[in-house]
């Protein structure tokens, strides 16, 4: 083969090489697998992640088992990560994340918990993710706070407030002096009384309510209570034999009821009782018509 032809394949294949190794190291350092094989993408779901980027690792219990492989806002507090994890750790479905802070100069990374449920997380589900307060947040919050407290403590030892201070108690040890002239005063005096004599009276109720005569009495009450309940229904059910009796009179059933609606038997018991007032008259009158006596 000619050396000047293998001089350029030589160059060709260093230059290759080269390409290739500085490709495969600047996928290392980003934390990308070469050929993505037993990766694991799913997605969680936060609502602020300030601080995150692609590529920052996932660890669990501060072993690196993956990377963030991309950011997608959707809205406002809807912020979607999609996470790559080696396949020994495939999320379950109770499975947590949290954005934490890596160090003080505010790198983040995602610390993973794959959970220990049966089911495993599909394709597709999202789980619910939260951010961790950086040192640098905290400080300011805390500063912020501070802050607003000093300018409290600012106004409270103003001159303005301090005279309002005095004045108060000023107010408060008048209220004072009156209060104790009003101790000794007659005011307080009936109201004691009227304390006393209230005390007498529950105590006397209370006696009458404990006495053995009232429960007897109430004992008594009760009784006549359950006679007057069963007087009550007697009275209810004569009452309804009454009307059953009046309405059969009404229906001319029964003799009564006859007697009270058949007119024909009225005029028949009027003569009867004319033709017998008749007959006594007459036997009265000429008693040989009716008796004859013989005298042996």
């Amino acid at each position: 083969m000619d050396l000047h032809y293998k001089q350029e394949v030589t160059v060709g294949l260093l230059v290759i090489v080269s390409v290739a190794v500085l490709f495969g190291g600047l996928t290392f350092l980003s934390g990308k697998s070469l050929f993505g094989a037993g990766k694991v993408t799913f997605a969680a779901r936060f609502e602020n992640i300030s601080g995150l980027g692609v590529g920052d690792p996932i660890q669990i219990s501060g072993v690196k088992v993956g990377r963030v492989a991309d950011i997608d806002l959707q809205d406002v507090n809807q912020v979607v990560v999609h996470m790559e994890v080696s396949g020994e750790n495939r999320p379950h479905v109770d499975a947590r994340v949290l954005v934490r802070a890596l160090d003080a100069l505010g790198a983040m990374y995602v610390d993973y918990v794959p959970g220990r449920s049966q089911e495993l997380l599909r394709d597709g589900q999202t789980i619910s993710g939260s951010r961790e307060l950086a040192l640098v947040e905290t400080a300011t919050a805390v500063a912020g706070q501070a802050s607003d407290v000093l300018l409290g403590a600012g106004a409270l030892l103003s001159e303005r407030t301090a005279t309002e201070i005095h004045e108060t108690l000023d107010a408060v040890q008048r209220a004072m002096n009156v209060v104790a002239q009003l101790g000794s005063g007659p005011t307080i005096n009936q109201a004691t009384l009227a304390l006393e004599a209230l005390a007498n009276v529950a105590a006397r109720l209370d006696s009458t309510l404990a006495s053995p005569d009232l429960a007897r009495s109430l004992a008594q009450l009760d009784e006549i209570t359950e006679n007057l309940n069963e007087m009550v229904l007697g009275l209810g059910t004569a009452a309804q034999a009454l009307g059953r009796m009046m309405l059969k009179m009404e229906s001319d059933t029964g003799t009564i009821g006859r007697l009270v609606n058949d007119t024909t038997l009225y005029s028949e018991m009027v003569q009867l009782t004319t033709s017998l007032r008749l007959l006594l008259d007459d036997m009265r009158e000429r008693p040989g018509r009716y008796f004859h006596l013989k005298v042996f």
